[in-house]
């Protein structure tokens, strides 16, 4: 089994029918899109694909997106989101799992597709990994400014 690092991390964009999954290092504070995950197989089905990409990628966190309104409160989507969280920690045991604000992820990532010449076609299906990339990217830079302590968390 690969060494797992802490400086690798994978992000998650936890939504209703997918996930979508980033990966970055804190080292390079680098992040971008993985996959999409569909859940409809069930939790066990998405607990095992999240255990192979922690080994193959040699992640040493898992960031979970934590959907916050915009007015700062917290609604259902974001207690569904902190249950996953929870799940996670206890199905992927070998990582840590923390949580990072989402606001807008959705938005940056239509505009980071465009940016990377992703055709229109394919945009739906890559929005979710897209969103991922992109709270991952707030998730490094903000780590790394307060020196490893995370917003959202």
């Amino acid at each position: 089994m690969p060494r797992l690092h802490p400086t690798r991390v994978l992000c998650l964009d936890f939504g209703d029918r997918r996930i979508g999954v980033a990966v970055g290092s804190s080292e390079t504070g680098v992040a971008a899109p993985l996959e999409t995950i569909d859940r409809s197989p069930g939790t066990d089905a998405v607990l095992k694909r999240l255990r192979e990409l922690v080994r193959r990628e040699g992640a040493g966190t898992i960031v979970v997106g934590d959907p916050i309104n915009m007015d700062g409160s917290r609604g259902e989507r974001s207690k569904i989101s902190h249950e996953f969280a929870e799940t996670l920690e206890k199905g992927v045991r070998q990582t840590r799992v923390e949580m990072c604000d989402e606001r807008l992820s959705s938005f940056a990532a239509d505009e980071w597709m465009e940016r990377d010449g992703v055709k229109p076609a394919r945009r739906r299906e890559m929005r979710d990994a897209y969103a991922a990339a992109v709270i991952l990217s707030d998730y490094l830079e903000e780590s790394g400014r307060s020196g490893g302590e995370t917003k959202g968390s």
